[in-house]
Order: C-alpha cells, then sequence, then structure tokens
C-alpha cells in the first residue's frame, strides 16, 4: 500500500445557510490527519487552518498522498478559499453565468460588480477581484486559490471520486454508507450536531468526531487494500442501509 495521509475537515457552519459553494465563508473548526511512519500509526488535529496546510505540504514532500472522501471537491476547496486570494487573471476569459449568461467577467460593468460586492451577492469574490484588477490593486505575491486548489488536486486521491469512476456514474455517495455497508463502521455524530457543539464552545468533542472519521477512512482503506472491493448502495437513491440492495466494487487504491 502507498504512503497515505488521510484527512478530513470539520466547518462550523450550516452549509444549509451560507451555500454548498461558499468555501470561503465555511470556516474551519478543526482538522485531523493520520499517516503510518516508522511502522506507527500517528493521528494530530488542528484548530489552525494555516498549521494544518503546513503540516500537510510537509507530509506531501515527504511522499504521502493526501487521502479522502469527497476531499478534491471538498477539504482541498476550503483549504485554497481561505489560505488563498481569488486571481482575477484566472476568471477574465469565464464567463458569469447566471442572469449574465455567457458574458465574460472582463466584459461586465462595474457598477454591477460594485453593486455585488456591497450586497454580497452572488459570485461577490470574484466581482472583488475584477475590481481590484481594474484599480491596480496588488495581491501581495500571495498564493492564488487556483494554485493552492491545483497543488492539493495533484497530490490527493479521492475515494468518492475512484467510485464514480469505476461504476460510471455520479453516486456522490457518503463515507459514512460506504463504511458502514463495508466495514460495519459509522460516524459518531450528525452534520446537524456538529454547528451545536461548536456553539456550544465543545471543540473537544468536534476533535474526537473528526478523528473518528479519519480512524474510518483509515481502516476502509485497509479493508480495501487487503480484499480490493468495496460495498455501495446499489442505487443512487437509495441512502439508508438496506444489505439486501447493495453492489459490491473491485476497487484497488493508486
Amino acid at each position: 500500500m502507498n504512503k497515505y495521509c488521510y484527512y478530513n475537515i470539520i466547518i462550523p457552519n450550516d452549509i444549509s445557510i451560507i451555500g454548498s459553494k461558499n468555501f470561503s465563508s465555511m470556516g474551519f473548526a478543526c482538522g485531523c490527519i493520520g499517516y503510518e511512519s516508522n511502522n506507527e500509526y500517528i493521528i494530530e488535529d488542528f484548530t489552525d487552518i494555516k498549521d494544518y496546510f503546513v503540516k500537510l505540504v510537509s507530509l506531501i514532500k515527504l511522499g504521502y498522498k493526501l487521502l479522502g472522501f469527497n476531499n478534491i471537491g471538498f477539504n482541498n476547496n476550503i483549504l485554497a478559499h481561505q489560505l488563498g486570494v481569488i486571481s482575477a487573471e484566472d476568471y477574465l476569459e469565464l464567463p458569469i453565468g447566471g442572469t449574465k449568461g455567457n458574458t465574460l467577467w472582463k466584459d461586465v460593468d462595474s457598477m454591477w460588480l460594485k453593486w455585488c460586492v456591497d450586497n454580497k451577492a452572488g459570485q461577490y469574490e470574484i466581482a472583488k477581484a475584477i475590481l481590484d484588477y481594474r484599480n491596480n490593486v496588488p495581491i501581495e505575491n500571495k498564493k492564488t486559490v487556483k494554485s493552492i486548489k491545483e497543488f492539493l488536486d495533484k497530490n490527493s486521491v479521492d475515494l468518492m471520486l475512484l467510485i464514480d469512476e469505476i461504476t460510471g456514474e455520479n453516486y456522490s455517495t457518503n463515507l459514512n454508507t460506504v463504511s458502514k455497508l463495508t466495514i460495519n463502521k459509522e460516524k459518531t455524530y450528525e452534520i446537524s450536531e456538529i454547528v451545536k457543539l461548536y456553539k456550544e464552545g465543545k471543540i473537544d468533542k468536534i476533535i474526537e468526531y473528526c478523528h473518528n472519521d479519519i480512524k474510518i477512512l483509515y481502516n476502509l482503506c485497509k479493508f480495501i487494500d487487503k480484499y480490493n472491493y468495496i460495498i455501495i448502495p446499489l442505487y443512487k437513491k437509495y441512502r439508508k442501509l438496506l444489505n439486501n440492495i447493495c453492489l459490491k466494487v473491485e476497487l484497488n487504491l493508486i
């Protein structure tokens, strides 16, 4: 089995309120990392996102691959958006979409951009980056969201994406479902409970939850490495665990 760093991020904010793509506003309650070194399994936790990122980078430099479940779509986006700055140059030739359709960011009226920023409407962070670009505001040589995301993705393995690739379907199943079906292990809390714990200042409970996530991920990968398969719901619509409608899928970790 290759050298893997099992990692996960817990956010303190409710996605149903802030939006599933609003990564820069999701916050960072904690992040956990599990890895093997000198025949010892080590697990570490962080409540500072910069310290967490620095540790991930140090492990990548030692030859570890970052392994998670929906980590490319979620964890890496949170890290990139909260650590980097948006570079207007990455968006100038792209269409805005929405009510603006195929209008390119470089062609949109500055007054509309300012309205988006003032009202925090739509993709207001990109709007601000475009305005700053037009006003020659420097980005102080900070890493951009795009560069951080590309770096993390290049060094990541995403079990959810592997399942989608092998089955040829967009299953978008979750770690809890797969681990329950495959190794009979499940999470300690529902996501909705995390927000409540954070508001109550019970960070230790959130870290414990994150540790359990990493342990599940680690044990699931050990199972896959030994038996070369994973069990998922037979149909995407079945999120509840029904043992008679599941699918055994051959899977080899990279």
